[in-house]
């Protein structure tokens, strides 16, 4: 199926991007539009896919068609497309099922609302499919191959739609966060900043790889490395004192507030 993008921003180059690294897209299966015709004529050369220009160009040359603009010109972009017989994923954030059904003037379209991140582009993210959808069988199965190929792939009810933006929509700005903390922490040490982070990086990338490999509870995972009186236990109390879970907790809840107020 040919894949169509409306709007070159951070999420939809990652997941373009990321497909095509990972072979499950060639280029000439995608196109793309956005209002900059910089940027487009940039990732055309970049990635050597089609740029298309005005949206209904795209919509009338592509399968399924992926929305992925500012929510906030989101719906004038959907009224002013003709996309009868197509099939359109949706990446704005705080666009309900039913508000895209209400913006679309078509009747025959297929819809699927998404809620992905930018480790897509790394081969590493992770996507949410918003239930109910009307994709159609091998539409579904389109989406499925083409998400998870560069991530892990989860299918949650509306309502919590909200709660995928908190954990894993803004969670990488969370996770680059303490990275950052972990390597500035071991410069304040004596590493060299690059040294530093690379180690923070790995420790971050390999405690993730544990969590989804080993079948244990992360609470066990830690334990098994906080040795009795050992370092560890020593740093794990001092976070404890410290908050970090409720800091944690309460950037959440805010990111999910903002997340219902869209």
């Amino acid at each position: 199926m040919k894949l169509g993008f409306i709007g070159a921003g951070n999420m939809a180059t990652a997941i373009f991007s990321g497909a095509l690294r990972q072979k499950v897209l060639k280029s000439q299966d995608v196109a793309l539009y956005d209002v900059d015709t910089q940027k487009s004529e940039e990732h055309r050369k970049a990635y050597g896919i089609m740029v298309c220009d005005s949206a209904q160009a795209l919509a009338d040359c592509c399968d399924i068609i992926v929305l992925a603009v500012k929510p906030i010109v989101a719906k004038g972009v959907l009224n002013a497309l003709n996309l009868e017989g197509k099939a359109l994923i949706s990446i704005v954030a705080g666009l309900t099922y039913q508000q895209l059904q209400e913006n679309i003037r078509a009747n025959n379209v297929h819809i699927l609302r998404t809620m992905p991140n930018t480790p897509l582009m790394a081969g590493c993210g992770a996507v949410a499919f918003s239930l109910p959808h009307s994709f159609k069988s091998e539409e579904l199965a389109f989406a499925k191959e083409l998400f998870g190929a560069i991530g892990i792939v989860e299918e949650v009810e509306e309502r919590l739609i909200s709660a995928v933006t908190g954990i894993s929509g803004s969670g990488p700005a969370y996770t680059y966060m303490f990275i950052e903390a972990l390597a500035d922490a071991g410069v304040k040490h004596g590493l060299s900043k690059a040294v530093s982070q690379r180690l923070a990086a790995q420790t971050v990338l390999g405690a993730a790889k544990m969590v989804q490999t080993q079948g244990k509870h992360t609470s066990q995972l830690r334990d098994e490395v906080s040795s009795p009186g050992g370092t560890t236990i020593e740093a794990v109390q001092k976070l404890d004192e410290l908050g970090l879970k409720n800091a944690v907790y309460q950037a959440v809840d805010v990111c999910v507030e903002k997340a219902n107020r869209l």
